[in-house]
This record gives C-alpha cells, structure tokens and sequence, in this order.
C-alpha cells in the first residue's frame, strides 16, 4: 500500500486500514475494498478532519475527488509513501526546461520495466509538475524542497557550473522525497542479462549498519590528480536509504560517527575547502567522492557490474584497460556516459522485451556506419580504437551468456 500526491489505482486487500501520517495531514482512501480492485489515495491537509478516513460509495468519491482538487495545490509538504520491502523504486532527477525530456524518462522506465519480474515504481524530480509523464511516474517538484536544505543547496553550488548545480540537489533528496530508499539512475543507462532491477535493489541487504549510500567505483583515473591511485565513485548509479539519511546523530547505528545529515551539513556550512578542486562539473559524483573517502562508514561499494561505464575520456592511460576500466562481476546495467555511444541509447532500451545479444550488435553496427556517412574531425565522435573497445564491453554485456555458452545469439 502506498500514498502519493496524486490519484493513482493500487491493487489492496480486503482489509481496510488507517495509515500514520505527518502532523497536519489526514490520508483519505476511497474505492472498493475487495481482493484484485482498486482504490485511489488523496492526500490534503484539515485542522478538522480524521488522521484517516475510508470511503466506499460512489459519492463518496465524488467528494473525496472534489475535496482532493480543492486542497492539492495548497499541500506543501512531502508525504510519505508506504513502500514494500521487494518492489524497488527508482528515481530520475530530470530538472529541464519544457518537457521534451518526458519521452526519455518514459523510454527507460518502459525498458526497466520489460527487463524486471516484480513491480517497478517509476519517480522523477522536476523542475515544475508537467502534464506530459504518466500517473504512473510520481512526480516530485524542487518547489517542495524545504527552505532550509534550499539554502544548504545554495552554499554548497554557490560558483559552480550549472550542470553541478543540478546534480548536488540528489544528495539532497532525503529532504524532499518520502520514500524509505531509492535507486537513482541516470537516463542514459540499459540493463542487460536476466537479473533485471530487482538484483540491483537487493543489494541494500548487504549495506551495513551505517551505510547510506551504494555507489560503483569510477572506471577511469578522473579523481588520480589527488593522488596517483585514488579511486573515485561514479554518480549515475546511486542506491540511497533515505530514512537513514534523514536519521540525526543521536538515531545514528553508531552514535560517535557524524550522521549523513550532519556530514551534508558540514560541507554545505563550508567545513571543508577545496572538496571540489578536481572535477567540479561532475557536482554530486565528486562530493561523494570525497564524502566517501573522508566518511566510509557512510558509503557501500556496489559491484561494478551493475554500472559499467563507457566513458573513453581516459583510454589512452596505458593501465586503462587492465586495471581502472577492468570489471570482474557480472555485467547487468550498462552506463553510456560517452557523447557518440550515447547514441545508442534508444535503440538499446527496448520497451517491450530485454535487451538480446542481437540489439546490441545492430546497434553497434548501425553506430559504425553513421560515423562513416557522417566524417568529423572531433574525436569524441569518431569511431576509433578507444570507441572498437567500448563496443567490444557492450558486446560482452549483451552476449555473455551466449559466448560463454559457446552459441550464437537469437
């Protein structure tokens, strides 16, 4: 069972119930109450009306509706969603002007969705709520962010490059979205293999005690300016227990370790100089970085498999290949954090079934050809050796259960 801001149809049991809700807000279910239906769920703000109120009839529900429209603009503080442990929730921060960008969020959690078993909940952070995604993505405006992590948010972007500003509201999302965790992905991302989402959502059964957030290594030298062998954390992948992040000091597992909140707070209050000195574009992915290093009792290693970047920016550093972009574990989500193989996105988010051994390799093939119709002299666009290897790890990711097989693909 889950509440949102708007109306949207969940399956229930038989079993009518009231939900606890925030000081101030009263949670109003109404539809039928029989196995397989669907009920719909308002939330509103009243001095005057019950915590929770269960409604059957069909006037009932023309009120509730009546009652729902009249209050929704007027709510202006997150509520909270009752999740199930299994099902995951995923996120996307798609804060763009217009709303050209709603087809690309519909693609991906189509795609998800055919490549996972169980329920997928799809969520967005915009700008502004737009009519053009679904019901079924909840969305999640900045507008509602508390006034006090907006200034936080202020002091902690405050000079840098726009795209930063924009990436450093998801270490903030604790504040503004109500869920108890969430995977945030980027949208240019397919996964891969039989596991689906679920397998990535599993891996909050392995954070500790402490851990807040689950990030895969960076697979190239971005952050070896600090010091020759130090690995950074790559932001496109993030798993986040954002009930443990909105835990203060005193609720901390350990309580002489600093708490999320009071480390975010510590940055933005300028405790730390000079944490963004290498790569301060990558906004977020950096913070981490450094958040990580100082503070690992914060953060869990994800599996490199589960975001395996394409990023060429680095190939030409001789260990490349055999130790920074090296990868042991599974292939299960691929990451096309590069301007030409970017251009595969579309065609290898299916939205109807997985993604197979042969997609892939029409893909790649179609990718090879343009480049060849379409000659630039800019190498972030040429298809070269740093581009031939990349294709050769999407291959791999696609085709691993058919190469190690030994067959051919479908």
């Amino acid at each position: 069972m889950r509440f949102i801001h708007t109306c949207l149809s969940v399956p229930v049991s038989c079993v009518s119930m009231c939900v606890p809700a925030p000081p101030g807000v009263f949670l109003l279910f109404s539809g039928p109450v029989c196995p397989g239906s669907t009920r719909c769920l308002f939330a509103g703000t009243s001095k005057h009306s019950p915590r929770c109120l269960v409604t059957s009839t069909h006037a009932a529900r023309k009120r509730a509706c009546a009652l729902h429209r009249t209050r929704r603009a007027r709510l202006d503080i997150p509520v909270p969603i009752l999740m199930s442990p299994t099902e995951p929730h995923l996120l996307f921060v798609a804060m763009y002007h217009g709303d050209a960008f709603a087809q690309n969020i519909v693609r991906v959690s189509r795609h998800i969705n055919a490549s996972s078993d169980s329920p997928v909940h799809f969520h967005a952070v915009v700008n502004v709520q737009i009519a053009a995604l679904p019901t079924w993505c909840t969305q999640w405006p900045i507008t509602r962010m508390p006034e006090d992590t907006v200034a936080r948010h202020r002091n902690l972007t405050r000079g840098k490059p726009h795209g930063a500003y924009v990436f450093l509201w998801k270490p903030f999302l604790y504040k503004l979205v109500m869920l108890d965790k969430v995977i945030v992905l980027d949208l240019d991302v397919a996964l891969v293999g039989p596991v689906g989402i679920r397998g990535l959502w599993s891996e909050f059964d392995a954070f500790s005690q402490t851990q807040v957030i689950g990030l895969a290594k960076e697979q190239g030298p971005t952050y070896a300016r600090v010091r020759p062998t130090h690995v950074g954390v790559n932001g496109g992948v993030q798993l986040q227990d954002l009930e443990r992040m909105r835990s203060t000091a005193s609720e901390h597992a350990l309580g002489a370790s600093p708490s999320y909140e009071e480390t975010l707070g510590a940055y933005a209050a300028g405790e730390f100089p000079g944490w963004d000195a290498v790569q301060p574009a990558l906004g977020d992915q950096t913070l981490y970085t450094r958040l990580c290093n100082r503070q690992p009792h914060l953060c869990r290693i994800v599996p490199c498999g589960w975001n395996r970047q394409l990023s060429t920016t680095f190939f030409s550093v001789s260990n490349f290949q055999s130790e920074w972009h090296n990868c042991s574990s599974s292939c299960e989500l691929l990451h096309f954090n590069q301007p030409l193989l970017e251009g595969l996105v579309p065609e290898l988010q299916p939205t109807k079934e997985r993604l197979t051994c042969s997609d892939c390799r029409r893909g790649i093939e179609r990718l090879i050809n343009l480049t060849r119709e379409r000659p630039t002299k800019n190498p972030r666009f040429m298809w070269g050796a740093s581009k031939q290897y990349m294709g050769s790890v999407i291959e791999n990711c696609c085709c691993k259960q058919e190469l190690a097989g030994g067959g051919k693909a479908a």
